[in-house]
């Protein structure tokens, strides 16, 4: 192994900090969040093992970018926001805790709640002119399946607005935006597949929040974990859709991302300038 690519978290956090936080949306302790991520890393040994290459380094550059353009805390006990490795990559994932706090800390938002919905729940949702509103009464047993979920937020001016999603729908958006789970070969393993409920809560608050536009840094998140839910493409994914045919990963990534490009690349050496990845 190329022993200069192996880096050890807080040199490679220190080296790259100011890089980092270039493209920060809000306020927020920087210290105490380098503090989170440098303790993720010494308690993940996976985490660790992607700072081991150059490709892993890259990964983890980049989700740290998006994290911190955010600002979310990587406290895994408060819910709002993940480094996820695998396969020795990195991916930045925010999580429904998160959305939250970002639509409260625009002080435009009274209330914000997100939910799965089963068979046997009592759920309705009312458009009006004067704005939306729901009902939603979970069975305290038997709730039955999963068939659907809602994200509902209101105003300080009273207005609600509700969003909608049948499994169908989930399902649809899950094939067509998330790379990974698409040309993944052990689906169970991915986190649509590891914990559908929760990718589903957040991705219907994900696209109600889109669509509102409230604040700058709700945009940025909602960038930053688009980048992430398209993930990296790998040979093994070209080759997978080469026997299946169809829209390939590429293509998958610049319909979705307009062929956006990361151009610059993180320290990886002695202070003497950035290393050109392969």
């Amino acid at each position: 192994m190329n022993q200069q690519a192996i880096m050890k978290p807080g040199q490679f956090l220190s080296m790259n900090k100011d890089k980092i936080f270039r493209l920060k949306a809000r306020d927020y302790d920087e210290e105490q969040f380098l503090m989170t991520a440098m303790a993720l890393f010494s308690e993940n040994d996976k985490l660790r093992e992607c700072l081991n290459w150059p490709q892993g380094q890259m990964s983890v550059y980049n989700a740290m970018k998006q994290a911190a353009s955010t600002g979310l805390s990587l406290n895994p006990m408060e819910g709002k926001a993940a480094l996820i490795p695998y396969k020795r990559k990195c991916t930045y994932q925010i999580m429904k805790n998160g959305y939250i706090e970002l639509a409260m800390d625009t002080g435009r938002v009274r209330f914000i709640t997100a939910d799965a919905v089963r068979e046997h729940d009592e759920f309705s949702v009312s458009k009006t002119s004067d704005g939306d509103t729901f009902i939603f009464t979970p069975q305290k047993k038997s709730r039955g399946d999963i068939i659907g979920f809602f994200a509902f937020v209101k105003l300080d001016d009273g207005t609600g607005f509700v969003s909608y999603m049948t499994n169908e729908e989930m399902d649809s958006h899950r094939e067509r935006y998330s790379i990974g789970y698409k040309y993944s070969e052990k689906k169970d393993e991915h986190v649509w597949g590891k914990s559908y409920e929760g990718m589903g809560i957040k991705t219907v608050l994900k696209k109600l929040l889109r669509n509102m536009n409230i604040s700058p840094a709700i945009t940025a998140a909602v960038t930053a974990d688009d980048k992430s839910e398209m993930g990296e493409i790998t040979e093994e994914m070209e080759a997978l859709q080469e026997e299946q045919g169809g829209e390939s990963p590429n293509e998958m990534r610049a319909r979705v991302m307009n062929n956006e490009q990361e151009t610059d690349v993180p320290i990886v050496g002695d202070g003497g300038g950035p290393v050109p990845f392969e």
